[in-house]
C-alpha cells in the first residue's frame, strides 16, 4: 500500500481528527465569503433560541381532534372515572406510603371512584363541567380544563379552557363554552379528559360506552330528554383541598368520614338543582352565589334568584314587544320617573353649584329646598334647615358624591360631568351605581352583603330583615375577627347607600300611602316601591 493509498483509504474515513479538520476547512471557506459584520450576524441568527417559534408553527399545523357535530342529538352513556393512583379504600390497614401485602391491598375495582352518566350530546363543555361538579359533590371553587389527546395540563393535547383562563390570557386553547360534547365523544371507547383544581389535580376520564339517538330512546324526545342523569356509580369523591389527606390515607378527606358512601338519588338531586340554576339574565356574581350556597340556605337563595331572573326575562320580553325602539343607554320611562326627585335635586344645585358654609355644609335655604324635594323628608320633624340635623339630606348628598355626580371644590358643591348628564338621563344613575356600588365579587364582604341585600329587595319587594342577611353571611362561612357569626349591626353601613336611594325614588309616596291604607304589612317587612325592586333587579343583571 502506497502513501497515497494510505491517505485515501478507508482509515481516512474513520479518523476523527481528519474529519474535524475537513469540517473546519469547509467552515472557514464558507465564512470567508462574508464580511466580519455579515459573519457575526449569521452566527447570532444561528445561535438565537427558536423553540417558541417552532412550537407555535407545530401547533398551527397540528390537526384538531374535534369532530363534526352529530346530525341529530343523542344520549351518550359515559363512564366517568376519578383517576386516583392511590389506595382510598376505607378498610386499608396501611398508609399509601407503605407497601402492603396482597392480603391487605384492595382490588383495583374496589378502590375506583366512578360515575355512569347519561349526557345529552348537545351539551357544551362548560355545562358538562357543572354536571361533573354535581356528580362528585365538588363546589366549583377552583379552575378546571378539558382536553382531547391526554391529560389537560400536558403538552401536545388539544385543550378546552375555562372562562377564567380565557380572560386572564395565561393559557392557550379553545373556550369550553364553544365546544359541544359530541365534538369530543362520538364512538364507544372515545375519551375526553378533565382536570379540576390545578393544585390538587383531580383528574377525570370520560369514556363513551354507548350512543342512543333520542328518537330511539323509549318515551324520550329531543325536546323533553333530560340533559343529564346519573345511572350508577361507586364510592364518594374526596372533598375539596384534600389531596394531601387522600395521599396519607386519612378518611377525613371524605364527607362524613365515609369513603364508601354513594347515592344515585343524591347525585340526580344535585343535577336537577343544577338545571334549575340556569339563570340567563343574572350576572356572574349572582350565579356563583347560587352555585356556592350551602345546603342550609340553597333552596331559598335559588328561589330568590329564579324570581329575579324571571322578572328580568319578562321585562326584556315586554320591551322587545314594544313598537318603539330605544337607545341602549336609555332606561324605561318608569325609571326616569323614579329618579325624578333626585334629578330635581341636581337641577337645584345647577350649573353654578351651591355655596357651602365654613364647616363644609349646605346653607340653610338649600337644605330646606332639598328637603321639600325628597320623599324621605316627608313628615320630618323640625325646620329641616341644618344639614347636620337632617340626615335624609346629608345622606343623599353623601350618596351623590360617592356616585361621582357631585364634588366639592373651593367651598362649593358642584355638578360633575356625569352629574350634569344625570339631570336629564336616568341611565347615568344605573351606570354610576354599578361602577361605584357594584357587587361583582364574592371575595369582598361589602360586595357580598350588597349582593344579598339586592337579591332580597328584587325578589321580595320588601326591606330585608338584616338579621336574615347576617344569618346567610354566616352560613356562607363569613366570620368576625373573633371567629363568631356575623352580627346584623355590622351590615347597615354597607347597604346605607341603597337604603337612601330607594327611599327617595319617585313612587315612594304612592307606595307608602297604599301600605298605610291597607295596614297589611307586618312590622319589619315594609314594602318598598316597585321602582326600587325593579332597580335592584337591574343592578343584578348580567
Amino acid at each position: 500500500m502506497t502513501a497515497a493509498d494510505a491517505e485515501n483509504g478507508p482509515d481516512k474515513e474513520n479518523d476523527p481528527d481528519r474529519s474535524d479538520r475537513d469540517l473546519q476547512q469547509r467552515f472557514a471557506a464558507l465564512v470567508g465569503q462574508f464580511s466580519a459584520e455579515e459573519a457575526l450576524q449569521l452566527l447570532n441568527a444561528i445561535d438565537a433560541p427558536q423553540p417558541d417559534t417552532i412550537l407555535s408553527e407545530l401547533t398551527e399545523q397540528r390537526p384538531s381532534l374535534r369532530r363534526p357535530r352529530l346530525a341529530r342529538p343523542a344520549m351518550l352513556r359515559i363512564r366517568v372515572d376519578l383517576d386516583l393512583d392511590i389506595d382510598t379504600s376505607p378498610d386499608a390497614t396501611v398508609a399509601n406510603s407503605v407497601k402492603a401485602t396482597s392480603a391487605t391491598q384492595p382490588t383495583p375495582h374496589e378502590r375506583q371512584i366512578w360515575r355512569r352518566l347519561d349526557l345529552r350530546s348537545d351539551l357544551t363543555l362548560d355545562q358538562v363541567h357543572q354536571i361533573l361538579q354535581a356528580a362528585f359533590a365538588w363546589q366549583d371553587t377552583h379552575l378546571h380544563r378539558f382536553a382531547l389527546g391526554g391529560s389537560p395540563l400536558s403538552q401536545g393535547v388539544e385543550p378546552f379552557i375555562c372562562e377564567y383562563d380565557l380572560e386572564e390570557g395565561d393559557a392557550e386553547g379553545t373556550p369550553e363554552a364553544s365546544v359541544h360534547l359530541d365534538e369530543a365523544l362520538q364512538q364507544p371507547g372515545d375519551r375526553l379528559f378533565y382536570v379540576y383544581d390545578y393544585g390538587d389535580h383531580w383528574q377525570v376520564t370520560l369514556r363513551l360506552e354507548r350512543v342512543v339517538e333520542l328518537s330511539e330512546a323509549p318515551g324520550a324526545s329531543t325536546a323533553d330528554a333530560p340533559a343529564a342523569t346519573c345511572v350508577d356509580g361507586r364510592r364518594a369523591a374526596p372533598l375539596e383541598n384534600t389531596r394531601g389527606l387522600v395521599t396519607a390515607g386519612d378518611p377525613s378527606a371524605f364527607a362524613e368520614l365515609a369513603p364508601d358512601r354513594f347515592s344515585v338519588a343524591e347525585v340526580n338531586a344535585s343535577i336537577e338543582l343544577l338545571a334549575a340554576r340556569r339563570l340567563e339574565h343574572l350576572g356572574a356574581a349572582v350565579q356563583r352565589l347560587v352555585r356556592l350556597a350551602p345546603a342550609s340556605i340553597a333552596e331559598e337563595t335559588l328561589h330568590r334568584a329564579q324570581i329575579v331572573d324571571g322578572l328580568l326575562r319578562a321585562h326584556d320580553g315586554a320591551a322587545g314587544a314594544g313598537a318603539a325602539s330605544t337607545d341602549d343607554a336609555q332606561l324605561d320611562p318608569p325609571f326616569a320617573a323614579a329618579f325624578a326627585p333626585i334629578m330635581a335635586v341636581l337641577d337645584l344645585i345647577g350649573d353654578d353649584g351651591a355655596e357651602l358654609t365654613e364647616a363644609g355644609r349646605l346653607r340653610p335655604h338649600i337644605v330646606s329646598a332639598v328637603a321639600q324635594l325628597l320623599p324621605s323628608c316627608d313628615g320630618w320633624p323640625g325646620s329641616a334647615t341644618r344639614e347636620d340635623s337632617t340626615p335624609p339630606v346629608a345622606n343623599l348628598r353623601a350618596l351623590l358624591q360617592r356616585l361621582g355626580l357631585l364634588y366639592v371644590r373651593g367651598g362649593q358643591l358642584l355638578l360633575s360631568r356625569a352629574g350634569r348628564q344625570a339631570r336629564t338621563d336616568a341611565a347615568v344613575f344605573v351606570t354610576a351605581l354599578r361602577a361605584r356600588l357594584g357587587a361583582e365579587t364574592l371575595d369582598d364582604p361589602r360586595e357580598f352583603i350588597r349582593l344579598l341585600y339586592l337579591l332580597h329587595v328584587a325578589a321580595e319587594g320588601r326591606e330585608p330583615e338584616m338579621r336574615l342577611i347576617a344569618a346567610e353571611m354566616t352560613a356562607f362561612g363569613w366570620r368576625t375577627a373573633s371567629g363568631g357569626g356575623v352580627d346584623e349591626s355590622a351590615l347597615y353601613a354597607d347597604v346605607s347607600s341603597y337604603v337612601t336611594l330607594f327611599a327617595n325614588l319617585g313612587d315612594v309616596r304612592e307606595t307608602r300611602e297604599k301600605r298605610l291604607a291597607s295596614r297589611a304589612e307586618p312590622v319589619g317587612h315594609s314594602r318598598i316601591s316597585p321602582a326600587a325592586a325593579a332597580l335592584a333587579a337591574e343592578l343584578l343583571r348580567g
